[in-house]
């Protein structure tokens, strides 16, 4: 079985410092792919370094709703 963690916070204290065990699990798991999400503009750069530094890990940042639109930006880290 192949699993897809599609909403992790991967830059959140408790979690950023132990990156390697949290993979390590994730993958004990079947976990294969990871969605990191970022909260805010600011936090942006370390979830995008996150991702390109990990496993498939993507990365994802809501942007705010412009003119009653709501756009969102995903990319894939590979």
């Amino acid at each position: 079985m192949h699993l897809i963690d599609s909403h992790c916070h991967l830059n959140f204290d408790g979690l950023k410092d132990r990156l390697p065990e949290v993979f390590a699990n994730m993958e004990a798991q079947s976990v294969k792919q990871a969605l990191a999400i970022s909260v805010s503009k600011q936090s942006f750069a370390e979830v995008f370094d996150i991702a390109q530094a990990n496993f498939p890990c993507s990365y994802f940042v809501p942007t705010p709703p412009l003119l009653h639109e709501i756009s969102f930006s995903i990319t894939s880290a590979s």
